[in-house]
């Protein structure tokens, strides 16, 4: 599908908010929000929203008679491996002759993307590779997503998505507890994944009611942040799971940066996810999730030889701006030395 630039800007934020989560105390001011599960719903309901676009190009050849349901999986699962298995087993292979006792005695689960069931069932995650759940969890998204949509009638597509919001919703509602890790579980981030679908169907399929969906999107977010407002003033319950509704705020902000409308909030939004320096941290975005949870181990011993640990330079501040620097540095060498090589081979397989 054509790039579209602002993407790479949602990404980089969401990453950002996940790196927030993680390297900063969960006392801080800045985690007062949700970070971590904030940044991997834009991801979930980013990738809803790209995988389906791709998909339903696909359905709509198959539909044409210019190719059939098989070759579209094959394309589709080829493509999708070019782009996220190359990294993702140099880390896991990295950190199992690193010695790094959790993947050595559980290397299958990394190796077939499934750690988010493996820390499910010790209910508990796993520290360095603890952000590995939600590639699981993406990995197993594609295994059940693509064959559903190229293999349904496009008559019941609308069905299918809303299926899957349901599921996502109710599972939550029914599973999903405090101190739980069946959020862990696929079946947590189908409504994520299913608001995401729900947008590419409606702009491929009925650009004529994109403004009533935007409406809808608009008055059905005003009123859940009115409702959380009243639940933090009056400390009442939320009663709609956090995750579904980080999801919705994430589909809006997602509508207004792929809405071909013109509307001021779609144009102050996407002049502002476009700035270069933030669609550069988009591009290697996957690169900075994977390798973020290591940086600050292996980067303690020697920032502190340096600069000493009664400086001013030892504050907490200066050692997160470091440890950015060599994030951004190890992600870029990914990039150009790993991830566009393996990326530009995508080109000769097209459907």
């Amino acid at each position: 599908m054509k790039y579209i630039k602002t993407l790479d800007g949602l990404r980089a934020i969401a990453v950002l908010l996940v790196i927030i989560s993680h390297w900063v105390p969960k006392s801080h001011w800045l985690n007062y929000l949700p970070n971590g599960a904030i940044g991997v719903t834009i991801f979930f309901v980013l990738s809803g929203y790209l995988i389906s676009s791709i998909l339903f190009s696909y359905k709509d050849k198959i539909d044409a008679d210019k190719g059939g349901v098989l070759g579209a999986i094959k394309v589709f699962y080829i493509r999708r491996s070019l782009r996220i298995f190359p990294i993702y087993y140099l880390f896991v292979l990295f950190l199992f002759f690193y010695g790094y006792t959790l993947i050595q005695d559980h290397l299958v689960y990394f190796l077939a993307y499934s750690s988010n069931i493996l820390f499910f069932k010790r209910n508990g995650l796993g520290g360095t590779v603890s952000h590995l759940w939600s590639l699981s969890v993406e990995e197993q998204y594609y295994l059940l997503w693509p064959i559903l949509v190229l293999t349904v009638n496009r008559r019941f597509t609308w069905l299918l998505i809303l299926a899957f919001i349901l599921i996502g919703l109710s599972y939550q509602i029914i599973f999903v507890r405090d101190g739980s890790f069946s959020g862990l579980l696929p079946f947590a981030a189908f409504d994520a994944f299913g608001w995401g679908a729900l947008l590419a169907f409606v702009q491929r399929y009925h650009e004529d009611k994109m403004p009533t969906f935007s409406k809808a999107l608009n008055f059905l977010s005003l009123i859940i942040l009115i409702w959380l407002i009243f639940t933090q003033i009056f400390s009442l319950e939320l009663v709609i799971p956090v995750k579904a509704v980080i999801s919705i705020f994430s589909l809006f902000i997602l509508f207004h940066l792929v809405a071909s409308g013109k509307n001021s909030i779609s144009f102050y939004y996407q002049k502002f996810f476009t700035n270069d320096q933030l669609v550069f941290c988009g591009k290697i975005s996957y690169g900075i999730y994977l390798y973020h949870t290591m940086i600050p181990g292996f980067s303690d011993n020697y920032y502190y030889k340096i600069f000493g640990r009664s400086s001013f330079l030892s504050h907490d501040f200066f050692f997160f701006i470091f440890n950015i620097i060599i994030l951004l540095i190890v992600s870029s060498l990914s990039w150009f030395l790993i991830e566009k090589p393996f990326n530009s081979l995508k080109s000769k397989y097209n459907f």
